[in-house]
């Protein structure tokens, strides 16, 4: 027999499931001895249906902002780095401390602290702060021009590791630098589709992201 717990959810026999659309529209089935007539193939196909739904769905935390925050050996040099040669607008701190926040394009954040500080927060300051790999990620500003930004940048005094690169595959012009403590940074900007590849066409149109 199915009912109706008191919490919303739908029992049957022993084993009670969360109450969903589908059992609540069953209005002609209210009757207990109507209930007892529904076939075994439409008990498990609402059961089914119900196991699906929202209710049992994975609920995902409400996010209200997003800012990755650099970890750094060398805090004033990264400063004067993102202040004066990237352009940022400072939102908080200065040279000689251990935390600043930098304004990237009006809305979004970036943040640098100095890694001693952190590894004795979360208790790993026993291990090296430093090693050598390959880079593990990097982090992409995108702009109009890419070529405009290159003037721009090596005016204030940056240094690139390569020149402006026609990335076909990836629908991009990229080219890359890193400031003082190492991170990688890429700029790029937006291929026109004509000069996209024909797989990264294809890969598009799979994703529904044509324009």
């Amino acid at each position: 027999m199915l009912d109706k717990t008191s919490g919303g959810s739908a029992r049957t026999g022993n084993i009670t499931y969360p109450a969903s659309r589908e059992i609540n529209s069953i209005k002609h089935f209210r009757a207990s001895n109507e209930l007892q007539t529904l076939s075994i193939f439409s008990l498990v196909n609402i059961l089914l249906r119900t196991a699906i739904s929202s209710t049992w769905r994975v609920r995902s935390m409400k996010l209200v902002g997003f800012r990755p925050i650099l970890l750094v050996a060398r805090f004033d040099e990264c400063f004067r780095f993102y202040r004066d040669i990237m352009g940022f607008k400072v939102a908080w701190g200065t040279e000689g401390e251990s935390y600043a926040t930098f304004v990237v394009d009006g809305i979004n954040k970036l943040s640098i602290f100095k890694r001693d500080d952190m590894a004795k927060v979360i208790g790993s300051d026993n291990v090296p702060s430093e090693s050598v790999s390959q880079d593990r990620f990097a982090i992409t500003f995108g702009v109009d021009d890419i070529s405009s930004a290159l003037n721009d940048l090596r005016k204030n005094g940056a240094k690139f590791i390569t020149p402006i690169i026609e990335q076909q595959d990836w629908g991009i012009r990229t080219i890359f630098l890193r400031d003082p403590d190492g991170t990688l940074l890429q700029i790029e900007s937006d291929l026109p589709r004509h000069e996209w590849s024909e797989e990264l066409k294809r890969e598009s149109k799979k994703y529904k992201n044509e324009n």
